[in-house]
């Protein structure tokens, strides 16, 4: 597994003390992900991950900025893979996303509490890795994502036997995803025992406002502490 240091030191005041935490590109079998590990990063001590994908066109430097803050401030590391084609994520790619875990979980003293969300494409991504893999996240959070277009195709809810917690993000003022998307999904994924959360962003069109991400990890917090 090859690794580089694009960011080589980020100093953060911590206290009367200053702190290290830095972003590093690692690749796993031609895989390209950036993975940020908080400043408080000790290896006795195990932490939280979260899993965050891009939208169609995106990256995973996209993702990453605007997960470093809240992942600074509440001790999660954070792993922001870059789909093989930058139009789409192909649902085959689960399995470069668990290798990616695992290899995380060898180098790093991660928790149990595995955390997938993801905007847009990286949303339609997030719903297949956390039906499919409920045994592998605690929780996922799509935001601005279609379920609709999965069913029958890469989900088939019938066999969701452990349902996961879902919360849901969407813009109400989405042109390119309408939100009746999401209140289909979570109409949908209650009839199958999910437990879900729609939060509607007023005004917000198809886009990934910096403040977005920390409703979000406020949630796993919840999740992770309930």
């Amino acid at each position: 597994m090859k690794s580089r240091i694009i960011l080589t030191v980020i100093v953060i005041l911590c206290g009367s003390v200053f702190c290290h935490a830095e972003v590093v590109q690692k690749e796993t079998e031609g895989f390209v992900y950036y993975l940020y590990v908080p400043s408080s990063y000790e290896s006795a001590r195990q932490y939280p991950l979260i899993v965050a994908l891009h939208w169609s066109t995106g990256r995973g430097t996209d993702m990453i900025e605007r997960w470093k803050e809240p992942a600074e401030k509440y001790g999660y590391i954070v792993a922001c893979p870059n789909s093989k084609e930058i139009n789409y994520w192909d649902t085959d790619e689960d399995r470069d996303v668990l290798r990616m875990i695992s290899d995380i979980s060898r180098d790093y003293s991660i928790d149990p509490n595995i955390f997938v969300t993801g905007f847009s494409g990286g949303a339609m991504f997030t719903y297949h890795l956390g039906i499919n893999y409920p045994d592998v996240f605690k929780a996922m959070a799509p935001f601005a994502g279609s379920l609709k277009r999965l069913l029958g195709n890469t989900i088939n809810l019938n066999y969701a036997s452990q349902p996961i917690p879902v919360l849901i993000v969407h813009g109400t003022n989405d042109n390119v995803v309408d939100i009746s998307e999401s209140y289909f999904a979570k109409e949908e994924l209650e009839k199958y025992g999910y437990k879900v959360k729609l939060r509607e962003v007023g005004g917000l069109n198809h886009e990934y406002q910096y403040n977005i991400s920390w409703p979000i990890i406020q949630w796993f917090e919840k999740i992770k502490n309930d």
